[in-house]
């Protein structure tokens, strides 16, 4: 091969098939011999891999693939054979289908008659429906205002619990200043108009307690009646709604509303509601009265009792003052007698003055321990009243025990 490289310019840039030269091929038929389906190379040891021809789509040459063409060819006997084999099968399709729609036929306007007909019935149907339906309203309408109420008479429950435990501690008070009183000295430990009034005020509390804690039970009773109540009236309204809601036949309805039972139920649980909501509203109107009337005769006996402290203490403010006076009185007594007994000297005609004023000075001396024994009792009393009674007392205000309800 010659290699030809033109150069006329310098500038002009080589390419490659300026350098190389065109090699003729023989021409010959395209046989299984000049083409190989498996490419691969001599002495390969392992089996090669076999790709289809890209042209024919056949693993084998065109002539292979030509004479497989041929074999399968039909004759003209042959497509008559087909034709005629066809026209039958059609025929005989359009005959069995005949029936077949006739049949389907009879059957859409047996359906159409039946749906006209129900849809007739389904006018009595909805009538009985709708009526069902009005009670279940007005039965669903009842549970709620049930519900209601059940939960006003729970808040009821919880406001007379709590009104019970506030008066209990007016009532340890009252008892704990009975107890400080006990304590009092001997000559003070009488029966006063304080120690009536403690014992009127625990008593008051006690019957309140005890009257409300009676209403507190009935309120249990009135409760467990209402979620009775309440739990057959949810039960019967789920069994009309299953059938008027959700199985919506005309047998179950018409089986509904023709047994008496069911019919008399809607009446007597209407009536039976109605009976309970207005005992239950009478029963809360029962509780409220009774709790006012308490918290006024709470506030009343507490404010009296009150009184009667401070007149008390004010009592025992005078005496002290008034024994301490005397006490001075005396002190100053014993004290002149004492000096005037030292310094005067024994006589005869003195003797029987000393001996008087010896007798007078055992007088003040035995009236100035009582008075000191008085003094220390009414300091004692004044203490308990005052600083220990009247303190707790003050601690707590009654408005916070009677809630406002005074």
């Amino acid at each position: 091969m010659n290699v030809f490289t033109p150069k006329h310019h310098q500038w002009k840039a080589t390419f490659g098939y300026e350098t190389i030269d065109a090699y003729p091929v023989l021409s010959h038929p395209v046989t299984s011999q000049s083409i190989r389906p498996c490419y691969a190379p001599d002495h390969m040891t392992t089996a090669p891999l076999i790709f289809p021809n890209i042209c024919t789509g056949f693993n084998q040459n065109p002539i292979y693939v030509a004479r497989t063409a041929l074999a399968t060819r039909h004759s003209a006997e042959k497509r008559l054979q087909n034709h005629q084999s066809l026209v039958e099968e059609v025929s005989k399709n359009l005959e069995n289908s005949k029936p077949v729609i006739e049949n389907l036929d009879n059957l859409l306007k047996e359906q159409r008659e039946a749906l006209k007909e129900k849809e007739g019935g389904n006018c009595e149907l909805d009538q009985d429906a709708k009526c069902l339906k009005t009670r279940l309203e007005s039965l669903t309408s009842e549970l709620k205002d049930l519900i209601a109420e059940n939960s006003r008479l729970q808040d009821c429950k919880r406001e007379l619990q709590a009104f019970i435990r506030n008066i209990t501690v007016p009532l340890q008070i009252a008892q704990e200043c009975l107890n400080l009183r006990e304590s009092r000295s001997k000559n003070e430990l009488v029966h006063d108009q304080v120690e009536q009034m403690l014992l009127a005020e625990a008593e008051t509390y006690r019957e309140h307690k005890r009257a409300l804690g009676l209403l507190l039970e009935q309120c249990d009773n009135q409760q467990l009646q209402g979620r009775k109540i309440q739990n057959e009236l949810e039960n019967f309204i789920k069994t009309v709604q299953w059938i008027v809601v959700i199985e919506k036949s005309k047998e179950g309805i018409e089986r509904f509303l023709g047994s008496q039972s069911n019919v008399e139920k809607f009446q007597c649980y209407f009536e039976h509601n109605q009976k309970f909501m207005e005992n239950s509203k009478h029963f809360r109107d029962q509780i409220d009265a009774n709790m006012k009337e308490a918290a006024r005769d709470i506030s009343r006996i507490w404010l009296k009792t009150n009184k009667c402290f401070e007149e008390h203490v004010t009592q025992l403010l005078q005496a002290k003052e008034e024994i301490q006076n005397y006490l001075v009185q005396v002190k100053d007594e014993i004290f002149n007698l004492e000096r005037n007994l030292k310094y005067l000297k024994p006589k005869e005609h003195t003797r029987l003055a000393l001996q008087q004023g010896e007798e007078q000075l055992k007088l003040l001396l035995r009236t100035k321990n009582n008075l000191q024994s008085i003094l220390s009792s009414t300091t004692n009393s004044l203490v308990i009243d005052s600083d220990k009674c009247m303190s707790m007392r003050r601690c707590v205000p009654i408005s916070i025990i009677t809630g406002g309800l005074c």
